[in-house]
């Protein structure tokens, strides 16, 4: 065909903007969706982690007062760190504690306490170690017993043998004085380890031996502390709530589910224990806002001294 009345008007330039891809727009629009998919995941994980972490979780599930805070202890400090580090932030927080231990009974004398936890691994043993050291350079006369006699640790931590100890004592094979190990560095800290493990610990910390041990010893100590097996696992904390002036529940912040952590709490109060407080421990440093200003202002405190101690201590 033949048509004579088309032309061309304008000549097809080609779009300098291509239609796709269009890189600034997906980044912009990947951003929002992943910054939208973050918010939802930070809320589902702190939705499903049923754990204790902060002193308003304990008084909400527990209906306890929160007696100290411990933060984080590195792996290469564990055991006597407020004799290692005795200008750390730890050490401080020990301090505190020892404080509100004091306040916390006013009425009855606290002769005798109880150390545990609802579960293994939440530093128990590390806490009644420093708790125990704490209160002995206070000018007190302090004994640690390590009455878990299925697992203990207060020997590993310091570096004791555990040859003889309490059961030795207990099977009236060994006088105190001749087991007990007093702490060089520490006038007036006295360790008794737990000697050799019994085929019966929860009847042994239960019987009456025990309880004439402890009385017979009361008179001489301005405290004795007493580190007991997980009331979750075992009855031995249980057993030994009847005989002991009070009772200190250790909680590992973010660790322990708050379903066990509440049925320890039942256990205790059916044995009639007399629970003074809770010990919230391995705080992170990095974690909520106020522990973070808290121990950020106890840095700024000490300056640079606290850090050239440290220095010095690591070239020794």
């Amino acid at each position: 065909m033949r048509v004579e009345n088309v032309q061309v008007i304008d000549e097809a330039q080609p779009n300098l903007n291509p239609i796709k891809p269009r890189p600034i727009l997906n980044m912009a629009i990947a951003g929002v969706l992943g910054l939208m998919l973050g918010i939802f995941l930070v809320f589902l994980i702190e939705y499903l982690d049923n754990t204790i972490k902060t002193a308003e979780d304990v008084e909400r599930h527990l209906g306890l007062a929160v007696l100290g805070g411990i933060p984080v202890i590195k792996g290469d400090e564990s055991g006597l760190i407020s004799m290692t580090d005795p200008k750390s932030p730890v050490t401080e927080a020990f301090r505190i504690l020892r404080t509100n231990i004091q306040f916390s009974s006013i009425d009855k004398e606290l002769k005798t306490l109880i150390v545990t936890s609802a579960s293994p691994t939440e530093g128990k043993s590390i806490i009644s170690i420093n708790l125990a050291s704490i209160i002995a350079q206070n000018d007190k006369k302090v004994l640690l017993i390590d009455c878990d006699l299925r697992k203990p640790r207060v020997h590993e931590n310091i570096g004791l043998a555990n040859m003889e100890g309490l059961t030795k004592v207990l099977m009236g094979d060994k006088d105190l004085y001749d087991v007990v190990h007093e702490y060089e560095d520490v006038s007036n800290f006295y360790i008794l380890t737990s000697g050799p493990i019994p085929p019966n610990p929860a009847e042994l910390l239960g019987s009456r031996r025990m309880k004439e041990f402890l009385d017979n010893i009361k008179d001489d100590f301005d405290m004795i502390i007493l580190d007991s097996p997980p009331i979750g696992l075992v009855t031995d904390s249980a057993v030994l709530s009847n005989i002991a002036d009070g009772l200190l529940y250790v909680i590992a912040v973010g660790q322990t589910d708050i379903e066990v952590v509440k049925s320890g709490k039942e256990q205790l109060n059916k044995a009639k224990a007399n629970i003074i407080g809770v010990v919230l421990n391995k705080i992170p440093i990095e974690g909520r806002a106020s522990y973070r200003y808290h121990y950020y202002q106890y840095y700024n405190y000490y300056g640079d001294e606290h850090k050239k101690g440290k220095r010095r201590r690591a070239k020794a």
